[in-house]
């Protein structure tokens, strides 16, 4: 029986390891943190990666973390007017602390799984753990990162920008839209998520890395952006924050190349693309393409047509919605232009219905409904 190393359990991680072990796989699974944890991610979760994730085998557990339901989008400009859109298929909110514990929980009872262990060497398909060592036939590397990757891929450039998010209460804002605050060259976010037994506020912003200010606290930071957009300012002036910050560099780069990938080494998520996270689908993008490389490799093994499948299947998650987040996040971080965003989405709806569209929005069918690629 071959066996298979995914090394991240995050929503990508326990995807691909659920459908490899559907293909007769033994499947071995390392991640590096202790579950429950939190992470920086909008927690929101597409159409795609929802039927995605019950296609895998995970509707029942999706189901029983109560998520909520954002129907709508509000796009509010840097003076604070606002217009809002329906979205094409309802998205889901739930905190990744709820979320990737109850997944790996699923997992079938035949995967193994190593948590919390971390990979000190990758060297082809041997890995290299603080608990040992595992040899595979093919490793899926969903670190989020692929920083264990090697292979002859050009790392990507640092964007210059940081994800920062909280938690929060009493956040003055519709908990069935997701809200698009524009800023001073950035923007923040806003979504009612499930955590358990209750729903809070996920805050989420991208912040160029020259606005911070030496010794100024996250509190401080987002209290002194509040002030760019008079609608967020209202929106939270009542709120409380209930965790900690979390800060983590914001990464943006095409799919990599299968050519550029080490022998037997299938990066999957953020490990193998990053896109601007003001669209809400990295981690649909990130289960979609744990399932297609999962699926393609149980089905077909690995060999060269496998790779030149998954070029073409990731291109057509990643392409089009990359370019369109990318400029849906340049508009909003411009005074001008998120005013334009703003007036368009009142007077043209059926454009601005388009631009959702690009971003992903419409897209509910997950690898395993699309037809098989030649």
């Amino acid at each position: 029986m071959p066996r298979a190393l995914v090394i991240g359990a995050g929503p990508a991680g326990v995807v691909a390891a659920a459908v490899l072990a559907r293909g007769g796989f033994e499947v071995e699974v390392v991640e590096a943190k202790a579950f429950p944890r939190d992470k920086v991610c909008g927690e929101c979760l597409s159409s795609l990666g929802q039927q995605t994730l019950r296609d895998a085998g995970f509707g029942m557990t999706l189901d029983e973390l109560r998520p909520t339901t954002l129907t709508h989008a509000t796009f509010v400009d840097r003076r604070g007017r606002s217009a809002t859109l329906r979205l094409p298929h309802d998205v889901a909110g739930v905190t990744r602390k709820a979320m990737d514990g109850a997944f790996v929980d699923a997992l079938p009872a035949e995967v193994v799984r190593h948590q919390p262990a971390r990979v000190l060497k990758l060297d082809g398909t041997t890995a290299r753990l603080t608990t040992g060592t595992i040899e595979a036939d093919v490793v899926f590397l969903a670190d989020g990162k692929g920083t264990l990757a090697g292979g002859t891929a050009t790392p990507p450039k640092p964007t210059g920008d940081l994800g920062l998010k909280a938690h929060f209460t009493g956040v003055a804002l519709d908990p069935a839209s997701i809200a698009l605050f524009a800023l001073d060259g950035h923007y923040v976010g806003a979504a009612a998520v499930s955590d358990g037994d209750r729903v809070v506020w996920n805050l989420a912003m991208n912040v160029p890395a020259a606005k911070l200010q030496r010794g100024e606290s996250h509190d401080e930071l987002f209290e002194r952006l509040c002030r760019k957009n008079p609608a967020l300012t209202k929106a939270v002036v009542d709120a409380t924050r209930i965790g900690d910050w979390l800060a983590s560099p914001l990464p943006r780069f095409a799919p990599y190349r299968s050519k550029t990938w080490p022998p037997g080494v299938v990066p999957i998520g953020n490990a193998a693309a990053a896109l601007e996270p003001i669209g809400g689908e990295g981690m649909g993008l990130a289960i979609a393409s744990a399932y297609a490389a999962a699926d393609l490799v149980a089905r077909e093994g690995w060999d060269q047509a496998t790779l030149r499948q998954l070029d073409t299947q990731y291109g057509k998650l990643w392409r089009t919605r990359r370019v369109a987040c990318r400029l849906t996040a340049m508009a909003m971080s411009r005074g001008w232009s998120s005013r334009t965003i703003v007036s368009a989405a009142r007077v043209l709806p059926a454009a601005s219905r388009l631009g959702l569209r690009l971003t992903g929005k419409a897209d509910a069918r997950s690898p395993a409904a699309r037809p098989a690629l030649s």
